[in-house]
């Protein structure tokens, strides 16, 4: 996991919902990279990222 990724964690966990032109705008880069850096996050044993259409993403379950 790269720095970006691990930022985008961290402001998942939070347990609310943020919206991907939210996650874009903090971390200055394109929706789709919001999106791909998802899609690699949901790939590590033990991370579920619910992405919820009209709502955004959050961790299913806090980190442990």
């Amino acid at each position: 996991m790269n720095d970006a990724e691990y930022a985008l964690l961290q402001s998942l966990a939070d347990g609310s919902f943020h919206s991907g032109e939210a996650l874009a705008e903090r971390f200055a880069v394109t929706r789709a990279a919001i999106w791909k850096r998802i899609q690699r996050l949901n790939a590590f044993p033990g991370i579920e990222i619910a992405s919820v259409r009209g709502k955004g993403h959050r961790l299913k379950a806090p980190l442990e």
